[in-house]
């Protein structure tokens, strides 16, 4: 016999179908993900359609600074949350935008898109750091300027070749999102399921990948806006900035020493003043000390993210309203901080948040360097207590144990307190209305 007329016999006639069937099985993927990839390239969401696929996912929560790449998906974001649809924070820095999620996600359990320009992602490593550390889920959508030629900034050239790297490493490998843009929905599904699975996720988006469908417009006060009127709203916004000093500085401090006190005696009679009120302290010594020597579970130690905690109050205050807020700062975490400015317009300070610096004038965590001394207008924003300067070495409190998991403990407190204080508002309201209480 001939051997090539041998038929294949047993295993190699197997071996042979299982080659053709696999030969067909990566034809068929490799047409699907070309007809998938043509298709993505020929069709594009609006920017409507992302909101919606957001907030159709269940974040609700949208951090942003601005970028012209999302100008009108800005425009569109303002327009849903001033319908109710969505909830909108901003600030003046990307550095405390995350915190400001981290703040939202303490506050209610809702997790937060924070979006920014890619050339803001090293100003919000810090934020987006303390939402690891805390284990907070979040969506985080930077913009990818300097995603092509065409954009002809050097600046945006330079971030734009860097994005894909720092995305992967800020990410840990859960970075999306593509330079020309195509499948940006697919790529944001993947995103909003590491998110559900109570994970973070970077999604970038690039000009490319959408359609702007939404017709830009100046909003209507500043379209009607003249040299007097400006100067008038100057006048009232210094008003209300003076009123709001008088309830929310040194002016309202109940707290008043007649000395320098120890570090642990300040927190320990802030913690007396507030005993009902979520209670977030900055990192370094001070968080430690709050956690060994005055624990509770309304304490949320923020060991993390330098600055970040006036952000974390200012996202919880506005997104609970039902408990008070306060954030304990050292002098240089108050000077780290970008929510002065924020703060500076009373008409976003929040009515059930209250700021106080511990003045110690270093940063004793990292040695004995002398602080900046605070700005004069820091007490007509918060609290000052002056405290004593730590000798080198003399400081005894370790680092606080499994920050993630007191995390999770001061929420479960924050939602039990808040749901008590709604129900008695409730019960107060219901009796102020009653005929009983009429009749009396």
């Amino acid at each position: 016999m001939n051997p090539r007329e041998r038929k294949p016999q047993g295993s190699e006639l197997d071996q042979a179908l299982r080659f053709g069937k696999e030969v067909v099985t990566r034809a068929r993927q490799f047409s699907g993900e070309f007809l998938l990839s043509s298709k993505e390239r020929l069709t594009k969401p609006s920017e409507v359609e992302i909101i919606d696929k957001i907030v159709n996912s269940g974040i609700r929560n949208f951090v942003w600074f601005h970028c012209s790449i999302t100008d009108t998906m800005q425009q569109a974001v303002v327009e849903k949350a001033r319908k109710g649809e969505l909830r909108y924070f901003n600030a003046v820095s990307e550095h405390s935008l995350p915190s400001i999620a981290v703040g939202i996600w303490l506050a209610t359990g809702e997790p937060s898109l924070v979006h920014f320009q890619n050339s803001g992602i090293g100003n919000a490593q810090d934020g987006i750091t303390t939402a690891y550390v805390h284990e907070v889920p979040m969506l985080v959508m930077p913009t990818w300027r300097g995603n092509d030629k065409s954009d002809n900034s050097e600046p945006h050239q330079e971030i734009g070749d860097m994005t894909q790297d720092l995305m992967k490493t800020i990410f840990k490998g859960k970075n999306y999102g593509e330079r020309d843009g195509r499948g940006f929905l697919r790529k944001l599904e993947e995103g909003i399921d590491i998110v559900k699975a109570g994970g973070i996720a970077g999604v970038a988006i690039s000009p490319r990948a959408f359609n702007k469908t939404v017709k830009l417009e100046i909003p209507p006060r500043l379209r009607e806006r003249t040299a007097e009127s400006y100067w008038e709203e100057r006048q009232q916004l210094l008003k209300l900035y003076e009123e709001n000093a008088s309830i929310k500085g040194q002016e309202s401090n109940p707290i008043r020493f007649g000395d320098l006190v120890a570090r642990s005696e300040a927190i320990g009679a802030i913690i007396e003043q507030h005993p009902n009120s979520a209670i977030i302290i900055c990192n370094g010594f001070n968080a430690r000390t709050a956690y060994w020597q005055h624990d509770r579970l309304g304490n949320l130690p923020n060991v993390a993210g330098m600055g970040g905690s006036a952000a974390i109050g200012y996202g919880a205050a506005w997104a609970n309203p039902d408990i008070d807020w306060v954030v304990i700062d050292g002098d240089q975490n108050f000077e780290m901080s970008t929510m002065h400015a924020v703060l500076a317009d009373s008409k976003n300070y929040p009515p059930n948040l209250y700021w106080y610096i511990l003045d110690n004038g270093i940063g004793a965590s990292v040695g004995t360097a002398e602080s900046v001394p605070l700005p004069p207008w820091a007490e007509n924003l918060a609290r000052l207590i002056p405290t004593r300067t730590d000798n080198p070495g003399e400081f005894s409190d370790s680092r606080v144990p499994d920050p993630a998991e007191i995390a999770k403990r001061f929420q479960r407190w924050v939602m039990r307190e808040s749901r008590e204080n709604r129900a008695r508002r409730e019960f107060n309201q219901r009796f102020e209305e009653s005929s009983f209480h009429d009749g009396m």
